[in-house]
């Protein structure tokens, strides 16, 4: 009797339990259903469509842009919109049920910016803006020359041509301010045979647009804008017989007051044996002459300029002055106790060096370095910039719109500096392998460290076989970088030195430029991303 009272409460227990496990299950289902409902009732409280995604690079083949974007299920429609001031206006917004674009009869060789909005069905909830990027149009096609520097003075312009297809016949000169025509010109056999016309006549500092015809058919244009006259205290030696005054710039620059422009002849080389010890504000150019397009070059034994102890000057600047050193040498020794507002180089060869501006031994100080479109090649260990010591140092410091090749260091500080750009360059066989781009060991760029626009090819080997790694920066710096390539012999020596931003190229140096090997790095390769954005912008395709 007692086993069956044992039984009975056994089943009655195991029937409890079952209904227990009823009731969770059921408990469960009910919960699952409700945070489902609630999943689903989220999906339709979502406050917008999420920004579409680019899909493939923007395409400018001629005078139009092509653009897509990843599809979105979501969306019953896209907004494409493009700009040229990056949306404060809207040049063209267009609506689409597809997801790619194409905006046709634009400007040539302007540089647009596109973005896509996502549509949905509730206009309240269409996505916000999602910026696709900027590409910037081709060059009208033509038998125009791009104008060099070279090509422009201060009342004239020179005008170069290929001759292919229908002759040539006539040139017209317009105002750019207004596009008020000024003067044609109908073309000589001579002007035809030599493919160039020199423009003379015009103003100083305006703006022109010089077309070429083949009888009323456009051949091209360009965009001429014409120097400033040079004004104050001018030196003028383009008339010295250099056989006969060989050491000229030794004999004139202790002799003039500070401020004074020194007017060099095209074409011509002067030799500096010695280091000029410097007390003042001066600035050396190569004359205007459309007949020469090569620089003036100063060739120097040793260094070019010292300074004299004491000095306070405003400014040293070079433009369209080639500078050739030797490997022991130095461009600049500052080496005395002296301040120095501003050095400047633009448009200037820089070649075979131990060091282009060497700052060492005494308490001195540089406000404003600043290279632009140079080129500079043969650096050995003392780099562009070498500062030696704590009691030296420069504020601020600029690379831009230069090729340096060949240069086994770039820049190093033991002093703090407050800015650095290194914007828009092309730099190839540069550092050694091992050394840095910027070396600012323990330490500080106190404000910004700029980095774009830059594309980074194989650095400079040593060892057998070479080792061509390199180091980005060391030290403490507020980096901001951007659109800078790299090419696929070049590499980071480790992660912890590399800069970002950086996006690898596919093809090595050989294949992305035209002859590295003799210093031209004119971009061959039409495919890569940074063509017409990225490196010292002379070697662009446009």
């Amino acid at each position: 009797m007692m086993v069956m009272v044992t039984e009975i409460k056994n089943i009655q227990i195991m029937k409890n339990m079952f209904k227990n496990y009823i009731l969770i299950a059921v408990s469960v289902a009910i919960v699952s259903g409700l945070i489902s409902c609630k999943k689903s009732e989220d999906l339709g409280k979502v406050p917008r469509l999420f920004r579409p995604v680019i899909k493939g690079a923007l395409l400018a083949p001629s005078n139009y842009i092509e653009g897509s974007w990843q599809k979105m299920s979501e969306a019953k429609g896209y907004i494409a919109q493009i700009s040229r001031d990056t949306f404060r206006t809207i040049d063209k917004s267009v609506n689409l049920d597809s997801n790619n674009v194409v905006f046709e009869e634009l400007l040539w060789e302007q540089l647009y910016q596109i973005q896509i909005i996502a549509v949905a069905p509730d206009p309240s909830k269409n996505s916000k803006p999602s910026f696709l990027g900027e590409i910037k149009t081709p060059r009208f096609p033509t038998i125009l020359a791009l104008p060099s520097l070279s090509d422009v003075t201060e009342s004239a312009v020179k005008l170069r041509w290929t001759n292919s297809g229908d002759a040539v016949t006539s040139v017209k000169v317009l105002l750019a301010s207004n596009s008020s025509e000024l003067k044609q010109i109908n073309l000589t056999a001579q002007n035809i045979s030599n493919q160039f016309l020199d423009i003379t006549g015009l103003e100083p500092s305006t703006a022109y647009i010089v077309y070429l015809y083949s009888g009323t058919k456009v051949r091209g244009w360009n965009n001429y804008t014409t120097k400033a006259p040079l004004t104050g205290i001018i030196i003028d030696l383009r008339a010295i017989d250099l056989s006969v005054k060989t050491q000229i710039l030794t004999d004139t620059i202790p002799d003039i007051p500070s401020g004074s422009t020194i007017i060099l002849r095209r074409g011509s080389t002067y030799n500096v044996p010695a280091a000029i010890a410097l007390n003042k504000s001066i600035k050396l150019v190569s004359g205007s002459d459309l007949s020469i397009t090569s620089n003036a070059a100063v060739t120097i034994a040793g260094s070019f300029f010292s300074f004299t102890a004491g000095s306070n000057i405003d400014y040293l600047d070079f433009e369209n002055v080639n500078i050739k050193g030797l490997v022991g040498g130095y461009a600049l020794n500052v080496n005395t106790a002296c301040n120095i507002g501003r050095i400047s180089f633009e448009g200037c060869y820089l070649d075979t060096f131990r060091g282009l501006v060497r700052m060492q031994t005494a308490t001195n100080s540089i406000t404003n370095l600043s290279i632009n479109n140079c080129i500079v090649s043969n650096v050995l260990d003392y780099g562009l910039l070498n500062v030696n010591a704590a009691i030296n140092k420069v504020d601020n410091l600029s690379l831009t719109n230069s090729t340096v090749y060949a240069c086994e260091k770039l820049f190093t500080s033991k002093q703090n500096t407050i800015s650095v750009s290194i914007n828009d360059n092309t730099f190839h066989q540069t550092p050694l392998s091992g050394s840095y781009y910027l070396d600012y060991n323990g330490f500080t760029i106190s404000g910004i460290t700029s980095v774009k626009n830059n594309i980074f090819s194989i650095g400079k080997g040593t060892g057998s076989p070479p080792v061509t790694t390199v180091n980005g920066k060391r030290g403490t710096m507020n980096l901001s970088t951007s659109n800078n390539y790299s090419t696929s012999d070049f590499g980071w020596a480790t992660a912890t030195t590399a800069f970002t931003d950086v996006t690898a190229h596919i093809r090595p140096s050989a294949d992305l430029f035209t002859d590295p090997s003799t210093g031209n790095f004119m971009i061959k390769d039409a495919g890569f991303a940074g063509k017409s954005t990225a490196g010292d912008p002379r070697w662009r395709l446009k």
